[in-house]
């Protein structure tokens, strides 16, 4: 082995290799509307000054997050009340409820000890 790489190994065994911050830090926010915008810095090493800053937009009685949460999740699509059990499967600790509505599938899970309700929301 060359002595660089020895380096570098030796160098990686000391320091744990952390990778650096995905979102900011909170730096500001104001209300705008009936919304509030949160402002965070971000943690790129070298931004164009237009991407120095990332807003998100919160409701109104929301407080923003210390950190920036990040790019929105979709939310996911509610399963309709005519749906029917088409199966079911054990995944982990859960049990995975398949449902079926006009030839699309709907999932849901729930407990692994108990059993699959006949309609999605039987239990709500």
């Amino acid at each position: 082995m060359s002595a660089s790489l020895i380096l570098m190994l030796a160098l990686a065994a000391q320091q744990p290799m952390v990778p650096p911050p995905r979102y900011g830090v909170l730096v500001s926010e104001r209300v705008q509307g009936t919304r509030r915008i949160c402002v965070y810095n971000n943690p790129m090493r070298a931004p164009p000054p237009q991407e120095r800053l990332r807003q998100r937009a919160v409701g109104l009685a929301e407080p923003c997050p210390y950190n920036d949460p990040g790019p929105p999740r979709p939310r996911p699509a509610p399963i309709p009340a005519m749906a029917q059990l088409s199966g079911q499967r054990l995944q982990g600790g859960q049990r995975i409820c398949v449902y079926t509505y006009l030839y699309r599938e709907y999932y849901r899970s729930i407990a692994a000890d108990r059993s699959c309700p006949l309609t999605p929301h039987f239990f709500e």
